[in-house]
């Protein structure tokens, strides 16, 4: 089974989202997936949907990507780029678990949400390595 940053890296993206500390992201998002699993949630990924989530279940995600030092705008690009958006892009996770090759488009996607997110906006402390654990 490979692992997240396995697929990162073999996808050639691991070098765009390593500025966004993607990794630290994604174990909150998988830890509210695995909450939503435990509820007894007939889809998972809806728990993290910037759309189709509940108020307390976004307010819940919100809460926990904001303890990484994110800003509000790195937040919301960190939270699209790993759940999805409306505008149709699946969210690294559901293309992670599905063990997915990245097209062209995907890949142009990636690169244009890392341009958008400024590492030096991070507060001091979260720049030296985000950790959930």
């Amino acid at each position: 089974m490979m692992t997240f940053e396995q697929w990162l890296e073999r996808e050639g993206i691991e070098e765009h989202v390593q500025p966004m500390q993607i990794t630290a992201a994604f174990e909150v998002m998988v830890s509210r997936l695995d909450a939503a699993r435990a509820a007894g949630a007939v889809n998972p990924l809806r728990a993290i949907s910037t759309r189709e989530a509940g108020p307390n279940s976004r307010a819940a995600t919100r809460r926990m990507l904001e303890r990484l030092g994110y800003s509000p705008v790195q937040r919301r690009s960190v939270h699209r780029l790993l759940a999805g958006s409306p505008s149709g892009w699946p969210g690294l996770l559901a293309l992670f678990a599905g063990n997915a090759v990245l097209t062209t488009d995907q890949r142009r996607y990636v690169a244009r949400q890392a341009r958008c997110f400024r590492p030096e906006d991070l507060p001091p402390g979260a720049r030296d390595g985000i950790s959930v654990a």
